[in-house]
C-alpha cells in the first residue's frame, strides 16, 4: 500500500513500524503483492486530507473525503466528454 503524506509518499508493508502522520490530497494505491508492478494495482481512492495511523497489524486512514476508483474514472470520462462538446470546430 502507498499513502500520500505531507512528508512524501510512504509504502506500507506487513509489520511496518508504528507511525502516525498527516495525509495529503492525492491517491492511495494498493497491491496484492509487493512485487506487483504499477500495472497490477488493485485498488485506489482519491483522498482529501486526514491522518494515517500504522501499527504492526493494521493501517487506519481517516480522511476528510474519499472517492473510490470507479468514481474517479467516471469523473475523468465526464470531464473529457464535456470538453469535447465545447471545443470549437
Amino acid at each position: 500500500m502507498s499513502s500520500p503524506t505531507t512528508d512524501g509518499e510512504i509504502s506500507i508493508f506487513p509489520s511496518h513500524e508504528p507511525l502516525v502522520t498527516i495525509a495529503r490530497d492525492d491517491v492511495i494505491t494498493m497491491r496484492r503483492h509487493k512485487e506487483d508492478s504499477d500495472n497490477q494495482l488493485k485498488y485506489f481512492s482519491a483522498i482529501s486530507g486526514g491522518v494515517v495511523k500504522i501499527d504492526h497489524s493494521s493501517v487506519q486512514i481517516l480522511v476528510d473525503e474519499a472517492d473510490h476508483d470507479d468514481d474517479i474514472i467516471e469523473a475523468g470520462n465526464s470531464r473529457r466528454h464535456c470538453g469535447a462538446r465545447h471545443q470549437s470546430p
